[in-house]
């Protein structure tokens, strides 16, 4: 699970659920609106207006991801060193 806070506050915001292995990478939108995660065998992608995830990308030995400045595509690198856009 990954738990996101308001600091001011001390309040717990949301809880991130359903990553069922450990995150090689995180990474948050320019615009603050997503995450994502790379998993062991996926990508997950974090909608924070839904408090949910928004999409599940299948792709093996993900080690970063990366979100384009307008954030209308993001990127995923794997050990082999293969490059995918999303």
């Amino acid at each position: 699970e990954v738990w996101f806070w308001d600091v001011a506050s001390g309040k717990n915001l949301q809880c991130l659920s359903g990553a069922q292995s450990e995150s090689s990478a995180i990474v948050f939108s320019q615009d603050g609106r997503r995450l994502a995660l790379a998993l062991c065998k996926s990508i997950m992608l974090w909608d924070f207006a839904l408090g949910k995830e928004s999409l599940r990308l299948w792709h093996s030995n993900v080690s970063s991801v990366d979100f384009s400045p307008d954030c209308k595509t993001f990127a995923s690198g794997n050990n082999d060193g293969t490059l995918r856009l999303w």
